[in-house]
């Protein structure tokens, strides 16, 4: 039974208290939390990884494929659509 001083307590309209599984969901609860940060830190190193190794390469691909004025454009078109999108 659960003491009257435990933050869990809920008294229950018959006098009684109404404990159910509120400390298996908390607990449930938090652990799931973990593991979602857990799972977001390892996506967040797996996509910086990858977009480094794609800026390895982007950039000598585009000196090979594409003249300075093309990629001068390219670069202006960017800076363009990036001022119109929120960056957090």
């Amino acid at each position: 039974m659960v003491s009257h001083e435990s933050p869990l307590y809920l008294p229950s309209p018959c006098g009684g208290v109404k404990f159910g599984r509120t400390k298996d969901l908390a607990e449930d609860l938090a652990e799931s939390l973990l593991n979602q940060r857990a799972g977001a830190k390892v996506l967040k190193e797996l996509i910086q990884h990858h977009v480094k190794e794609e800026e390895s390469t982007f950039w000598s691909d585009a000196r090979d494929n594409f003249s300075t004025d093309e990629r001068k454009l390219m670069n202006q078109k960017y800076l363009a659509v990036k001022k119109k999108v929120a960056v957090r």
